[in-house]
């Protein structure tokens, strides 16, 4: 009795609604204008997201975008909107029908302890092994940056492995999966359609909009350097990362840095050598 009392305070001082249950053949989650319920008392203007799966709409959704730029806190809504949903309780959303799920599958994070004798790779590598063996087309599986514990090259084969796993199912007994990324070059080996985290730049600055929206072609450019310089990194290390970057790009030689006077000796010994 105390829960419900619980429940239907939080209802009404956070402007719940009540979300519509489907029976479980309908394999469906969608979601309007979701909000995440913690983070949005943390901040001064929350933007909420929708989230939109069924067997009919893609049920496997990739999303990108560069850090700090909302990915996991809109994974983790909509697996804590969906949890709301299976514990009687109201949800942050604008209008909200789900069918009813089996599993809810998160690979988020991993903490190592000396009592699991498993490294964080280790783990990620259970979580999604769980997550490939016992879902099914009625459940929710979130997958947060898998593959990074682990070397770029074989980070991205293990999760074009695995998305291509849960692609090769029929309609009937694929599960409802939303997975980030940062493996930019994923579109070149998996035809899928992707979402980014929106974002605009303003006076050579990026400020984050935080909405999922449909990733076009001229969004795979990396933003880690302007990321860097906004959290503080020296301008220095910020510039020299940003010119090794081109060079390595455009496939030149990376030349070490040096101050004049090291320059001057080191044209001294190259005349010195050269004669």
């Amino acid at each position: 009795m105390l829960s419900l009392i619980g429940f239907a305070d939080v209802a009404q001082d956070l402007k719940l609604i009540k979300p519509i249950i489907l029976p479980k053949e309908c394999c469906k989650i969608n979601i309007v204008n979701g909000r995440h319920i913690l983070q949005e008392k943390y901040v001064d203007n929350f933007i909420p997201n929708s989230y939109n799966s069924s067997k009919f709409n893609q049920p496997v959704k990739i999303i990108t975008g560069f850090n700090s730029s909302g990915k996991s806190i809109y994974l983790k809504q909509v697996a804590l909107i969906s949890y709301l949903c299976h514990i009687g309780c109201y949800v942050p959303a604008e209008y909200m029908e789900i069918s009813v799920l089996d599993h809810i599958h998160t690979r988020i994070q991993s903490t190592e302890s000396v009592s699991t004798l498993m490294s964080a790779f280790m783990i990620d590598l259970k979580q999604m092994s769980e997550a490939l063996n016992e879902s099914t087309c009625e459940s929710l599986v979130i997958l947060d940056e898998f593959g990074k514990g682990t070397s770029e090259i074989n980070g991205l084969a293990l999760l074009l492995a695995s998305i291509s796993h849960f692609l090769q199912r029929p309609l009937n007994l694929l599960p409802h999966v939303l997975i980030s990324t940062h493996f930019h070059s994923l579109p070149n080996f998996l035809c899928q359609i992707y979402l980014i985290m929106s974002h605009k730049i303003e006076n050579s600055k990026i400020i984050c909009l935080f909405k999922v929206v449909d990733k076009i072609e001229d969004q795979n450019i990396s933003m880690a350097h302007s990321i860097a310089a906004l959290n503080g990194l020296p301008m220095c290390i910020v510039q020299r990362a940003t010119q090794v970057l081109q060079l390595l790009q455009n496939e030149e030689c990376v030349n070490p840095m040096i101050d004049n006077l090291r320059y001057k000796l080191f044209i001294r010994r190259k005349q010195f050598i050269e004669k």
